[in-house]
């Protein structure tokens, strides 16, 4: 069996700063600092510092004993700023950006010899605004090893910085992780703080590390259905193409006893290449370590019409085929009456019977797209007790959406129902499914209408460029942008799909970025985090990343 070089999503950075303060030392050693460059400081980086009382002034910022193995990539780095001992607390200042295109968690673990410190807190400010505080009670109790990969850590250390892991397991040390996610683009600037036992404080003190531990997030295969909704009639072929990342074991299974008795399969294919999969029991579809770079697609004979449902497995991801013997009344007469639903044809308005709200649509290549954002409903404020910002800084915790179809939860930016009226309302990922995990459902959407997936809106905005242009993640296919917003830049939104930039509710609690930026949620997970696309005022492409399912980002919804 062939099996090809796994191009690997995944990518890990390991970065660790130790502060060593040995046996026998004076405190007046470590105050002997060794020159530091400050002409690397930005302005805000010194006005952090000093607001944490480091004295700015001094070249002398960092401790003799300081070792460092800090980071700078093009997607995050970490670099220690300064550090400062005297007879109650030791102090880090450090900065920690995530310069890549999509949310990454980091792992902050302080390790200390028990009975000598007490982790206290890391406190500071993510993109010069919003201010974080991780107090000792917020650290993990679980081990190490369950949160990352010790030892690949372990290989990637300076000796000298390894030792923390024989320090945890021999030496009596405590290790206190801290799980941060940063958003893309962001930048934390903070100071870690411990402090010392009064007993310690006329002796020497045993090293003490500072581990960061930073993943690029993502999975090693990933798999999109193009076409989740299908009718085909009797004696027609049922045909679902889809695309995969990686390599990985491939599973197309009927879904219920109807799918095995009505759909007969005929063919796989990669692109125009026909695959020769093997039929297991209950005619399951199985090709081992599958890789096709085009799109794949696999055709079944309709013996009898109905609703059916093929379950696709690569790897660890499962997404859903459907298909239901009746075409949509729209595409046969022009005229379709369903749930309250009336709509002559794609392009004219119809009428949400929930609620009552007006919607237009517009027709994008093949596509039926709603042409306003979803506006559906009730509101709940952000922050438990309606505080603006970042709900902790207003003594208030985050409010988060439910899961429920029957009662459907709506943020407003800055918690006004003015701006929902204008622009819809912003939805956590989970109250957009309606709690379901499978792409291309029907979630909060209309009657006939669903949560586009991550490859439906590679087809949109592809479609606005060039086929082929959305190959990964990050900004791509201009001049895209331009053409699916009146707000961005050269706009002419000549598409229709009239995007407008109505900014997001973070997961902190806060809206931001309101007529600058605008974000949409797929129905296709990507780890824990889920697909989205963006558009910005000041560019015209189109932004493809995963988000942290709590933030709250627009809905559109597509026709099935």
């Amino acid at each position: 069996m062939k099996k090809d070089t796994l191009i690997i999503v995944i990518v890990i950075f390991l970065v660790l700063a130790v502060i060593t303060a040995f046996a026998g030392f004076c405190f007046w050693l470590f105050n002997s600092q060794s020159p530091n460059n400050q002409l690397n400081f930005s302005s805000t980086d010194i006005s952090f510092l000093k607001s944490n009382n480091f004295n700015v002034d001094d070249s002398n910022l960092k401790s003799p004993d300081l070792i460092e193995q800090n980071l700078n990539s093009e997607d995050e780095s970490f670099e220690v700023l300064a550090t400062k001992l005297n007879n109650d607390s030791y102090q880090l200042a450090f900065k920690l950006e995530n310069k890549s295109q999509q949310d990454k968690d980091f792992y902050l673990i302080p390790v200390f010899k028990e009975n000598q410190l007490q982790f206290e807190e890391i406190k500071g400010v993510v993109n010069d605004k919003n201010t974080v505080s991780i107090k000792k009670e917020n650290t993990s109790t679980k081990p190490l090893e369950q949160l990352y990969d010790v030892e690949k850590h372990k290989k990637e250390l300076k000796p000298e910085l390894a030792q923390a892991y024989k320090d945890i397991e021999n030496n009596g040390y405590l290790a206190k992780p801290i799980k941060v996610t940063l958003s893309s683009q962001s930048t934390f600037l903070a100071n870690s703080n411990w402090l010392i036992d009064k007993s310690q404080r006329t002796g020497g003190l045993e090293p003490v590390y500072f581990l960061i531990y930073g993943s690029a997030g993502g999975v090693k295969e990933e798999l999109s259905i193009i076409t989740v909704h299908s009718h085909p009639q009797r004696e027609e072929n049922w045909e679902v193409s889809f695309t995969t990342r990686g390599i990985a074991d491939l599973k197309i299974i009927p879904n219920d006893q109807a799918t095995v008795d009505d759909d007969e399969f005929v063919s796989l294919f990669c692109n125009n290449e026909e695959r020769s999969p093997q039929i297991l029991e209950g005619d399951i579809i199985y090709y081992p370590d599958w890789e096709c770079p085009e799109t794949g697609k696999i055709v079944h004979y309709t013996k009898k019409a109905g609703k059916h449902t093929l379950r696709f497995e690569f790897g660890k991801q499962v997404v859903f085929a459907y298909n239901t013997s009746s075409v949509p009344l729209s595409v046969k007469s022009g005229f379709v009456v369903k749930g309250g639903l009336h709509i002559k044809s794609c392009g004219e308005d119809f009428v949400d019977s929930r609620d009552g709200k007006t919607y237009s649509t517009v027709q994008v290549g093949k596509q039926c797209w709603m042409k306003q954002n979803l506006n559906v409903g009730t509101k709940i404020t952000s922050c438990t007790g309606g505080y603006l910002g970042i709900c902790t800084n207003g003594g208030d915790t985050v409010q988060d959406q439910g899961t429920s179809c029957a009662s459907i939860q709506k943020y407003c930016y800055n918690d006004d129902e003015a701006y929902c009226t204008l622009e819809g309302g912003f939805y956590q990922w989970n109250q957009a499914m309606c709690g379901s995990t499978t792409q291309g459902v029907q979630g909060i959407c209309p009657d006939g209408w669903h949560i586009p997936t991550d490859a439906e809106l590679k087809i949109l905005v592809e479609g606005q460029a060039e086929t082929g242009c959305e190959v990964s993640t990050g900004n791509q296919c201009s001049p895209a942008g331009s053409h699916l917003s009146d707000y961005t830049l050269n706009h002419d939104n000549s598409s229709g799909f009239s995007a407008l930039l109505s900014g997001y509710r973070d997961m902190a609690g806060a809206f931001d970025r309101r007529t600058a930026y605008t974000y949409f949620w797929s129905s296709t997970q990507f780890s824990s985090n889920a697909w989205k696309r963006a558009l910005y005022s000041e560019d015209d492409t189109v932004l493809r990343s995963a988000s942290v399912k709590t933030h709250g980002f627009s809905v559109r919804c597509l026709k099935n």
